[in-house]
C-alpha cells in the first residue's frame, strides 16, 4: 500500500510539474533559455529514501510511467529511475542528518538525471543539439530552478513536514 501512495505522490507532482512548465521559459529550438520543472524527482528521491522494501519496483514503474506518458525516447526512463533506486539506495543506508546532505543529494541527481537523458537522446540521434547549447540554455537554468526547490524540499525534510 505505501508503494502505491507513493506512487500516486510522485505523479501527482509530475502533474505539477507539467502545470509550473507553462509558467517557465521554454523553446523548442534552443536559442534561448529553456527551464524544465523537476519537483518530481525531488519527491521520488524523497519517497525512496524512506522506503524499506520494493525499491527497484518504485524506481522502475515510476520510469516507466514517465517514459509512456511523457518520453518518446524509448526505454531510457524506466533504466535511468531503476539505475537512480540502486545508487540512492546503495550509497544512501544512512539517515541524511543535514539540510545541506539533502540539498546536494538533489542537485546531484537532478544535474544527472538531466545529462543522462542528454546523452541517451544523443547517442539515439535523437537530438542535434551541442552540448554547449545543451549546458547553457537548458541544464544550468534547469538545476538553478530545481536548486530552489532543494532548497526548500531540504529544510520541509528537516523540520519534519
Amino acid at each position: 500500500m505505501e508503494l502505491l501512495t507513493n506512487f500516486f505522490i510522485v505523479i501527482s507532482t509530475i502533474l505539477i510539474d507539467q502545470s509550473l512548465s507553462f509558467f517557465l521559459p521554454y523553446d523548442y529550438t534552443y536559442q534561448s533559455v529553456v527551464i524544465v520543472s523537476s519537483l518530481f524527482l525531488i519527491v521520488f528521491i524523497y519517497l525512496l529514501l524512506k522506503l524499506q522494501q520494493n525499491e527497484y519496483l518504485f524506481g522502475f514503474s515510476i520510469g516507466l510511467y514517465y517514459s509512456v506518458i511523457y518520453g518518446h525516447y524509448s526505454f531510457a526512463y524506466p533504466i535511468i529511475f531503476l539505475l537512480f533506486s540502486y545508487i540512492i539506495k546503495k550509497f544512501y543506508k544512512f539517515n541524511l542528518k543535514k539540510t545541506s546532505e539533502y540539498f546536494l543529494l538533489f542537485i546531484s541527481t537532478t544535474f544527472l538525471y538531466y545529462l543522462f537523458v542528454y546523452l541517451w537522446m544523443y547517442i539515439g540521434n535523437k537530438t542535434n543539439i551541442s552540448i554547449l547549447s545543451f549546458v547553457q540554455y537548458r541544464l544550468l537554468p534547469s538545476v538553478l530552478i530545481n536548486s530552489i526547490y532543494s532548497l526548500i524540499a531540504a529544510k520541509l525534510i528537516k523540520r519534519n513536514i
